[in-house]
């Protein structure tokens, strides 16, 4: 999971985590003002990673999201050069934002077992883009189109996946903005991809979801909110 710091309002959101049981979590922190030393000892079970900024700047991990944060080092390219220069380990890792819900680790798992070959798993449709609309003018990719773009609020990658991305940091010394650049790469690889699965369709821009629009198989974002991810747990749990 990524977030910014591990704010009391996220502490809920840490214990939904540290209950997984089918996976490794890691907690990419963007804050490095401290080691939240007192959080880390409360959630033992997670694994929470600080990186500075300057260790992904020097490998090509930057600019990720700065047309939305507006900073060159993200928590996404910390959790990016996490994964593709440390725990090199992992076949397969999925990355969330924390606004991002979901009812229990097995609506990551149901989707793990329909696609457990795809190299990327995202909210995307695949559709080549239309250069005059939407950001691209302010996306700079150091090959030619076709490009493709789409909702990386939550995305499975492989590592196939990892070393494309690595690659592209190694030989341009930045990445680019990754609604643009996970489903763009992807294809550029001839990589496995599926972006139009039904748990995802409800991945969005800024839908604003009743609590009847909830459900215990799909993902959802936004939900910035965190007390509301624990009520609508709640509600899921009863309904």
């Amino acid at each position: 999971m990524i977030l910014n710091k591990p704010d009391e309002s996220r502490m809920h959101l840490l214990q939904f985590y540290a209950n997984m049981h089918h996976y490794d979590v890691f907690v990419i922190m963007d804050d490095n003002t401290q080691p939240y030393m007192e959080v880390r000892r409360r959630f033992p079970g997670l694994r929470f990673i600080q990186i500075r900024n300057e260790d992904c700047q020097h490998a090509g991990y930057m600019n990720t999201n700065f047309i939305a944060l507006k900073k060159p080092v993200s928590g996404w390219d910390k959790a990016l050069y996490f994964f593709g220069t440390q725990a090199t380990e992992y076949e397969r890792v999925w990355f969330a934002e924390d606004d991002v819900f979901f009812y229990k680790e097995t609506t990551l798992h149901s989707i793990d077992e329909k696609y457990p070959e795809h190299d990327i798993v995202c909210s995307g449709p695949f559709e080549e883009a239309d250069l005059s609309i939407w950001l691209w003018k302010y996306i700079h990719i150091t090959f030619p189109p076709p490009y493709f773009c789409g909702m990386m609020c939550i995305c499975r990658f492989s590592r196939n996946m990892l070393n494309a991305i690595h690659q592209y940091a190694v030989q341009n010394h930045t990445l680019f903005f990754l609604e643009a650049m996970f489903p763009t790469l992807a294809y550029k690889h001839k990589l496995r991809y599926e972006g139009s699965i039904p748990e995802m369709m409800t991945v969005t821009h800024r839908d604003p979801f009743a609590m009847s629009d909830f459900t215990k198989t799909n993902l959802f974002h936004p939900v910035k909110d965190m007390n509301r991810h624990m009520q609508i747990r709640a509600f899921l749990e009863n309904s």
